[in-house]
């Protein structure tokens, strides 16, 4: 089995050019990089993170404020159907309003973005979003497509731990493989609103936090460069408003909010 692995990430480097197209990842993506290879990887991604606290400086001011991000994201996880793996909720200890999830259920969250944050529902839903990026496998649909099919393959199958280490630092010096597409951004989105709605917190969360940071910084993103690839915050506004408006059981956007629990949380940051 792991010869026919190796064989199949090979073959794919080979015809990398070909298999751009989006329609054929998404096909042969499964099969080039199994579920549990995806585990793997980003566990290996996670132990680098965990392990460069210059780079990602961990947050460990406040355990209640730790306990409430992991205890809120793993209540949003549990209640979404589209995959069912082990999530983890990390915080970085850093000012930057950002957070990113890596393949294999790591969502890291940064310290800015929880001080920006107004109530629950406004982090609720970036965690969400985040989450839809790995039940979705949109980080391992990218790994398949770019051109890091060598650093997966040394990850998965090199002996040499040395080597191992260069790849995954290799692959994460950029997070180039988080950099998605304007449709799978979307597509979390989507996820957000769906996933949030499930677990009884309002999804119009979401949409408060991207017209805050619409109304702060403008459509751009230049300030922020977390959000710089992404698309701007007024389309996804009203994508978002339009997938709200079709979902059932959404509360008014008063309601669910869990202000005055969040507002505890934020004065211990």
């Amino acid at each position: 089995m792991k010869t026919l692995k190796m064989f199949l990430i090979l073959t794919y480097a080979l015809f990398i050019p070909f298999f751009r197209c989006q329609s054929v990842t998404k096909v042969l993506a499964p099969y080039v990089i199994t579920e549990e290879d995806e585990i793997v990887l980003g566990n290996q991604f996670y132990q680098q993170i965990r392990s460069d606290e210059a780079t990602y400086p961990p947050y460990t001011k406040n355990s209640r404020v730790i306990r409430f991000v992991d205890s809120l994201g793993k209540h949003i996880a549990a209640s979404q159907n589209d995959r069912n793996i082990d999530f983890t909720f990390d915080i970085i200890d850093d000012d930057q309003i950002n957070a990113f999830a890596i393949p294999g259920g790591h969502v890291f969250v940064y310290r800015g973005l929880l001080e920006n944050v107004r109530n629950t529902s406004e982090l609720a839903g970036v965690l969400a979003h985040e989450i839809g990026h790995i039940t979705k496998y949109h980080s391992r649909d990218l790994l398949v497509q770019q051109t890091f099919v060598s650093n997966v393959n040394t990850i998965l199958f090199g002996n040499d731990s040395a080597s191992i280490s260069v790849a995954v630092t290799a692959l994460l010096e950029n997070m180039a493989f988080l950099k998605f597409s304007r449709d799978k951004e979307y597509q979390a989105d989507s996820c957000a609103v769906a996933y949030t709605t499930a677990a009884k917190i309002n999804p119009y969360g979401m949409n408060s936090f991207f017209s805050l940071l619409l109304d702060r910084y403008g459509d751009s993103n230049k300030i922020l460069s977390s959000f710089s690839s992404h698309p701007p915050f007024s389309d996804r506004i009203k994508n978002a408003q339009k997938i709200i408006e079709k979902t059932s059981g959404v509360p008014s956007k008063n309601e669910w909010l869990f202000e005055e629990e969040y507002l505890e949380i934020k004065e211990l940051l």
